[in-house]
């Protein structure tokens, strides 16, 4: 007679227990919002949204700078001892053939509720095990073309950021030898009659000579003929070139111009510190040490800072935290150990303020590689997306190369303007993938195939191509994988407490839960629950008494 009363308890109290909540998994347990509030340190600027700061945020910043002939072959064996190889080499294609299956196929969305909380992992957090994945979508930028128009259609909600890009024409600076000239500025000016031009994009060309031009978003969509003027970084004398939009790529000569790698290194870690990205970012902690002591092997003269942005969203505890670059790589160790992961509640976050933000840090303008790792599971709020994009602008006419890293979680939203501040700064989309095993599952990106490997070597590539100048490919590769291809569907998710709106009905002999509307929290519907079971068991047992 009483089990269906206490079936109505058993229920009730797993309800009650599960929660909608968005806390990360791998918070140590002495660790509290308050103890979170007391790490903030002397250079941390922090912002509450409003872009009003105490003081100029953290930067990290990474661009090539100048090596003698001598410096740059020595960084060219250290690539090669790192175990990356240029792009074409036959060490790539024999890793290739030599690489193993994946660890595991990957698994189902479960709910989104799941897969916004992250499951506590049952081993300790070590370097080295997450694997991630790659596109470069200019080196398949039809495909991106497609993914942008195909994503543009379907968004019938438009929530996302109106992203034309119209022509692109990459543009490729190198000196008499057909070497090419890094960190030169390029100025390409409108058609609109040539006593009157007016610029339409100032750029610098990373340290493997290339620029992005834009009709669609940088100007002259209707022009067919534009003026390119260079500026080398050592004093050279201007050089000016009338170029056709049809000519593509422009290919421009800067005469006497040294072709010099980066001495230099900034670099900035963007990181979501919502509840959910608990993993990512405890495995951070743990990568970071390994990816810059590989980077300094790899390249001892170059000089390295980091940079730190952490952020959260609207009603959190804070909004940002921005720590300036540091030359001392064990005090940029603890600004990232104090971090942990919290607050959220609903999907989008904050990422137009960080993104604000990381434009405001003290990015070095000569012989520097600038670089930004942007780690994060979720996309602004609708209301912002364009104004995150016009962030992301900014740090692309400041020569900053944005990567983001898209942890579990990723949905098609947060894919289409990360991808978008990778495609615009000439970066590359990174995500993690299932094969590690850690953590949720990650969603495959919507593109045709995509090569895995460990992030740590991922993201020691990414440092690595920037600074040598030249594309690099993985020599340890997991697999190689299908992207997904299936419609894309953007439907408007509910934040997360609307997502589980329940009614509870309670009757004797069976316990009916339907999902309806919500008119009260679940936790209270499942606290009502347990109440109701122990009071019927009770009432079954004759224990009641008037």
């Amino acid at each position: 007679m009483c089990r269906s009363p206490r079936l109505a308890f058993m229920v009730g109290t797993l309800v009650l227990l599960s929660g909608c909540g968005r806390q990360g998994s791998l918070q140590p347990a002495v660790q509290s919002e308050d103890s979170d509030r007391v790490a903030t340190r002397p250079f941390v600027s922090e912002s509450d949204g409003t872009n009003a700061v105490a003081e100029p945020s953290a930067t990290a910043h990474f661009e090539m700078s100048a090596e003698s002939p001598a410096s740059s072959s020595r960084s060219d064996e250290a690539v090669a001892r790192s175990g990356l190889a240029a792009a074409g080499d036959s060490s790539y294609r024999a890793a290739e053939k030599g690489r193993g299956p994946a660890d595991a196929e990957f698994r189902e969305y479960r709910s989104r509720e799941e897969m916004r909380t992250p499951a506590a992992p049952a081993y300790q957090v070590q370097s080295g095990l997450l694997t991630a994945g790659s596109i470069d979508d200019h080196e398949r930028f039809e495909a991106y073309r497609q993914f942008l128009s195909q994503s543009l259609q379907n968004d019938a909600a438009e929530t996302l950021p109106r992203l034309a890009i119209g022509r692109r024409v990459m543009i490729q600076v190198v000196n008499t030898a057909g070497l090419p000239v890094g960190d030169a500025r390029v100025v390409v000016q409108e058609p609109s009659g040539w006593q009157n031009r007016r610029s339409a994009i100032d750029l610098t060309t990373g340290s493997d000579g290339r620029a992005m031009f834009l009709t669609g978003i940088d100007g002259g969509a209707d022009g067919q003929e534009f003026l390119v003027s260079v500026h080398g970084s050592s004093g050279e004398k201007p050089y000016s070139k009338r170029v056709r939009l049809d000519g593509q790529p422009w290919h421009i000569v800067l005469p006497n111009a040294p072709a010099l790698r980066p001495t230099r290194l900034d670099l900035a870690l963007v990181i979501d510190t919502t509840g959910s990205m608990g993993d990512e970012l405890e495995y951070l902690k743990a990568e970071i040490d390994e990816i810059a002591a590989t980077v300094k092997n790899m390249f001892p003269n170059v000089d390295q800072r980091f940079a730190l942005i952490v952020y959260r969203d609207e009603g959190d505890q804070y909004v940002t935290r921005s720590y300036d670059f540091t030359e001392s790589l064990s005090e940029f160790r603890s600004m990232l150990a104090t971090q942990r992961a919290a607050g959220g509640g609903d999907y989008p976050e904050a990422v137009h303020v960080a993104l604000e933000q990381a434009g405001q840090l003290s990015w070095r303008d000569r012989e520097t590689s600038r670089m930004l790792f942007l780690v994060a599971d979720a996309p602004p709020h609708d209301r912002f997306a364009n104004r995150s994009l016009d962030a992301v602008q900014n740090l692309r006419r400041q020569g900053v190369r944005v990567f983001p890293v898209a942890s579990s979680g990723t949905r098609l939203k947060a894919e289409f303007v990360l991808r978008a501040a990778s495609f615009l700064t000439m970066g590359q989309y990174l995500f993690l993938t299932d094969h590690s095993g850690v953590g949720n599952p990650h969603a495959k990106p919507h593109a045709p195939e995509y090569t895995v490997e460990h992030l740590n070597r991922l993201m020691v590539r990414m440092i690595a191509q920037q600074l040598a100048g030249r594309r690099l490919v993985p020599q340890e590769v997991i697999a190689i994988e299908r992207g997904d291809l299936s419609p894309l569907d953007f439907r408007v998710e509910p934040p997360c407490h609307q997502q589980q709106e329940t009614q509870v009905s309670l009757t004797l002999p069976r316990i009916s839960i339907q999902s309806l509307s919500t008119r009260f929290p679940l936790r209270l519907a499942a606290l009502a629950l347990i109440i109701g079971g122990a009071f019927a068991a009770d009432l079954v047992r004759g224990r009641f008494v008037r």
